[in-house]
């Protein structure tokens, strides 16, 4: 039985798009090192959304708060999970998805080495940030077979709205 955040995702397909799954002060070379400055990540963008997250900062190690950290993957339903190469948060969603393997769990990771975070928020501005949308769509049909294949019962209302592309500004 999945522990934390996992028992949350129940039979719903989890699809996580640069992903943040770990809170705690794990060193991430994406986060640490590579993109400490990067303009619509930031480092210390970051540590603020984790301070105005967690009341408790010793509560960061909590599934909850940073499922990475759940001891009880195993039984989770399919995930697809999207990285980008110049994101802050591309290592830990890279890591979450080698755990989520690890476990058992089967997971789509498609990673977008030329792009940023927030790409699917940049259709439109950048050509290339097209490709995740139209790859999340066709991998999320794939995962919705397979959670009505198996005798898994899955609740739609918590799937995404379709997303459209955004005007050049």
């Amino acid at each position: 039985m999945p522990d934390g955040a996992g028992k949350w995702a129940g039979d719903r397909c989890p699809r996580l798009i640069y992903p943040n799954t770990d809170l705690t002060d794990t060193v991430y070379h994406s986060k640490s090192v590579e993109n400490v400055d990067d303009p619509l990540l930031s480092k210390a963008t970051i540590d603020w959304f984790y301070e105005h997250y967690l009341a408790d900062p010793d509560k960061a190690s909590n599934p909850m708060a940073s499922p990475i950290m759940s001891t009880g993957l195993s039984g989770l339903p399919p995930a697809l999970i999207l990285t980008a190469g110049y994101d802050p948060l591309r290592d830990e969603g890279a890591a979450y998805a080698a755990r989520l393997i690890s476990s058992g769990i089967a997971v789509t990771h498609i990673h977008y080495p030329a792009l940023p975070h927030a790409f699917i928020q940049l259709i439109g501005v950048i050509d290339a940030a097209q490709a995740g949308p139209a790859t999340y769509l066709g991998v999320q049909a794939i995962i919705i077979r397979t959670c009505f294949s198996s005798p898994r019962q899955v609740d739609l209302r918590c799937w995404p709205m379709p997303l459209s592309p955004v005007s050049k500004m």
